[in-house]
Formats: structure tokens, C-alpha cells, sequence
């Protein structure tokens, strides 16, 4: 099957026209305004999900009656959770109707599959027998809402889950099998379409995809073979002989690249800025369960100015821009969707040590990494006192407070624009990637609070 419209869907809800209702005033109507809006509402997304339902089953190898039917009861089955959505607004305002579209999607699309499946098996005829479990509305939340910071795409009879929480590849791997499914294997460029159409809302910069390094050879965890690729220029390189593991890019990387393409990195990959996609081969049901599970055991995120307290970032070679290692550590936490701008003050008070001796200072700075920054748009001013904090050796205990005062708007509030960048100079050849003589260094925090002061 080709790259077909259950891809593009979750894109083209957002296209649906304005509303005949300000939805946002719906707590000033009336009894009878009201009701007319919540009719308003139910038909505008009930008649878009019908469109969207026929565009999904149209090129399904399935006789016309057998769509319909499809689309009949695709449509049975989302207009009670359309209710439901409703019913549980926010008091005095209704969903947005391309956000509501949105939801029932991600709820109804891990159904489709076996609607499709029992159609194939009648033989294509007018009629499409399935279980009763298959036709029930789905118990929300059965998929998170996109705003959840999870995602999930169906394509070719498999389905993709976006998760953003920060493991190594190992771990990823691990936690994915025990789900029942596999880190992503990609291979095709339809296949690269249908996932990158799943990371470029994620709130990670990196997602580990399900391939590695034997020797001298790129593999599948699945065992397929690895014919299929789309790195960005110049890679994979190995960069100081640990980079074995395969990732997409949800943002142009400072080093070079597009959005989508891939890239080797360590085991570890970049600390808290890592995420994953995960990989169910028809078993697309049991997939949403355990997304469910995994949903509602995450941990809560904390604010700014808490204590995130015990974790490790690590610097890896930047020797192909500068005469440093560096992290660009992008974390919702940092500035819950605010967006810096000039006049700002932030203080960031913390307590590491460092796996290694430092070979210099340990600078920090407020840095816009989009591309409509040019991947480097310094929002902080630097140089100054109490911006870097001096060498230390490495288990050495160190304590400090830095306060950062911005000088420059970022272009959004995406995590990347408003990055919180650690770097420190070492010995190496500008220029030329993985140079760096003693390698990257990891900085163990036990105290890491960051505070907006004014």
C-alpha cells in the first residue's frame, strides 16, 4: 500500500474552516443558543470525520458496499466520543472543532485496521462482519491527546508510537519489546514519511529509531535488511569510535542536516533531549493499551524553579563548529512554553560533578537553535560576571549560581528556541568532527534549579 491518506489526515484537520459560533463564548450563550452551538459543533466534526473515514478506506482492495459500510460504522462509533469531548469541556467553552476532529482521530484510527482486515475477510462483499469489541466506543483516554506529548500513526497495517521520554537506546529498545512492539524500522521512503510526519510536533530533538552498528554493518532490530537509508550528508561517521546506534532528526542538527534524516549517535545519546519511536506490527490494539499505560505512569513534569534534582547531561564534541564540547539542552521544564525575550532575567542554581577534569571553564547561555535562527541566535548576554564558572577536576563537588539576562527575543516558544546551552573549550582541531582530546565529559547534577527572576 502506498503512503495514503490515514498519514495525512492528522494534518488536514487543521485546515477545516472557521466555526458559524465563537466557541469561546460559549458560557455567554443561552439555553437554546447553547444547544444550538453543541449541534453546530457535533455536525461540523461529524461531517469532516466522514470525509476523512472515505478518503482513509478509498483505496483499500475491498468492494464500494464494503466502504460504505465501513464508513457507516467508523461514523457509529466516534459520535459518542464526540459527546464525551464535549461533555467534558471546560465549563463556558466548547473544543475547537479542528482540535476536537484532532482527538476522536487519535482515538478512532487504531480501529480502522481491523475494520479493513474483516472486510478482506468476507471476501470484499457488500457486508463487514466484526467483533463486537472492534466496534465499541473507545474508552478515552485510549490514545493521548497530541498536547500529552505522545503521538501515533497508522500506516501500512502498522502502527507508530511517538513517545517523548528520555532513555538511552538500550533502554528504549527494551522498554519497547516489553510493550509487545520494536523501535521503528524503516524501510522505505514512504515508510520515512508516515514517521516524520509522527516527530515533527514531538517535544524531543532526537528520536531513536530501531537500528545499530554490527561491525562494519547497519542492522534492524527486526532482522530486515538494511537497504533503505536517508542520512544527512557526511554520516554515518562514528564519531570517536562509540556512535552506533540509529536516530532521527526532529530539527536541522547545529552540525548540519534536514529534519527527518538520520544519525549515528552513542548509546547515551543527548541527555533529557532524547525520544523514541515505537513499532507495533498488527497488533495496533494492544499498542493503544499499553501507550495508555505508559501515559498514565509518567512522571509529572515539574515547574519552573523546582528542584529537578538527581540527572546527567553530557557534552559531547562540538570540534566541527567550535573549540569546544557541548549540549543544547532543550527540556519543556525549562520555560513551560514561555518565550524568552529581552529584559528577561533567569538564575540557574546548581550542584555537579564532573566525569572528567575540565580543561577550562564551563560556560552557560541562553540560545535560539531553530532554523529560522540560523540554528545559533545567542539570547543572553555572556562574558560577563557569573556566566562561567571555573574548571574543576573531575568527582570535584562544585556549587554555583548563574544568572543569565536576555538580550534577544527567540523566533517561537518551541524547547529549541529557547535552549539552555553548556559548553566548555578543550583541546582539538576546529573544523574536524570527534578531534577533541580527551572526548566528552558528563556533568552528574545533585541540585539543578532554574528560576525565571523577573
Amino acid at each position: 500500500m502506498t503512503l495514503n491518506k490515514w498519514i495525512f489526515l492528522l494534518a488536514a484537520v487543521m485546515a477545516i474552516t472557521a466555526p458559524e459560533v465563537s466557541y469561546a463564548q460559549f458560557g455567554a450563550l443561552g439555553g437554546a443558543a447553547k444547544n444550538k452551538a453543541v449541534e453546530v459543533l457535533t455536525n461540523k466534526v461529524m461531517e469532516e470525520l466522514e470525509k476523512k473515514f472515505a478518503e482513509m478506506v478509498a483505496k483499500e482492495p475491498i468492494s464500494d458496499a464494503a466502504k460504505a459500510n465501513i464508513v457507516a460504522k467508523l461514523s457509529e462509533m466516534s459520535r459518542p466520543i464526540v459527546k464525551q469531548y464535549i461533555d467534558g469541556a471546560v465549563s463556558g467553552k466548547l473544543p475547537n472543532p479542528a482540535e476536537l476532529t484532532q482527538s476522536v482521530l487519535n482515538d478512532i484510527l487504531p480501529r480502522v485496521p481491523d475494520l479493513v482486515a474483516a472486510a478482506g475477510t468476507e471476501g470484499g462483499g457488500g457486508t463487514t462482519s466484526v467483533p463486537a469489541s472492534a466496534i465499541q466506543p473507545a474508552a478515552r483516554p485510549q490514545i493521548p491527546a497530541p498536547d500529552s506529548g505522545d503521538g501515533v500513526v497508522i500506516y501500512n497495517r502498522h502502527c507508530y508510537v511517538r513517545l517523548d521520554r528520555s532513555m538511552t537506546w538500550t533502554e528504549a529498545k527494551a522498554y519497547s519489546e516489553s510493550l509487545g512492539g520494536h523501535l521503528a524500522t524503516i524501510t522505505s521512503r514512504e515508510e520515512q514519511e508516515a514517521v516524520y510526519l509522527l516527530i515533527k510536533d514531538g517535544k524531543k530533538n532526537f528520536y531513536w529509531l530501531g537500528g545499530y552498528r554490527e561491525g562494519k554493518n547497519w542492522q534492524h532490530v527486526t532482522g530486515e535488511n538494511f537497504t533503505y537509508n536517508n542520512w544527512i550528508s557526511g554520516r554515518p561517521d562514528n564519531a570517536n569510535n562509540r556512535e552506533d546506534k540509529l536516530i532521527m532528526v526532529r530539527i536541522s542538527p547545529s552540525w548540519g542536516g534536514n529534519p527527518g534524516q538520520w544519525d549515528d549517535f552513542n548509546n547515551n545519546g543527548e541527555a533529557n533531549n532524547m525520544g523514541y519511536i515505537c513499532e507495533f506490527d498488527n497488533a495496533v490494539q494492544p499498542a493503544a493499551q499499553q501507550l495508555a499505560k505508559t501515559q498514565s505512569a509518567a512522571p509529572a513534569i515539574k515547574e519552573t524553579g523546582d528542584n529537578w534534582g538527581a540527572f546527567s547531561l553530557e557534552l559531547t564534541d562540538n570540534f566541527k563548529w567550535a573549540d569546544n564540547y557541548q549540549i543544547i539542552f532543550t527540556d519543556k521544564r525549562l520555560f513551560n512554553g514561555h518565550r524568552i525575550v529581552p529584559g528577561e532575567t533567569y538564575t540557574l542554581k546548581i550542584t555537579y560533578t564532573a566525569s572528567r577534569d575540565l580543561e577550562n571553564t564551563l560556560g552557560i547561555m541562553l540560545v535560539d537553535t531553530t532554523p529560522a535562527a540560523k540554528s545559533w541566535k545567542l539570547l543572553s548576554a555572556i562574558g560577563g560576571k557569573g556566566t562561567w564558572i571555573a574548571a574543576s577536576k573531575a568527582g570535584k563537588e562544585v556549587s554555583a549560581t548563574i544568572t543569565l539576562k536576555t538580550k534577544a527575543r527567540a523566533t517561537d516558544s518551541s524547547e529549541a528556541a529557547n535552549a539552555l546551552v553548556f559548553n566548555t573549550r578543550g583541546k582539538g582541531k576546529v573544523g574536524v568532527a570527534g578531534s577533541g582530546k580527551q572526548g566528552p565529559v558528563t556533568l552528574n547534577f545533585t541540585e539543578f534549579i532554574f528560576t525565571k527572576v523577573e
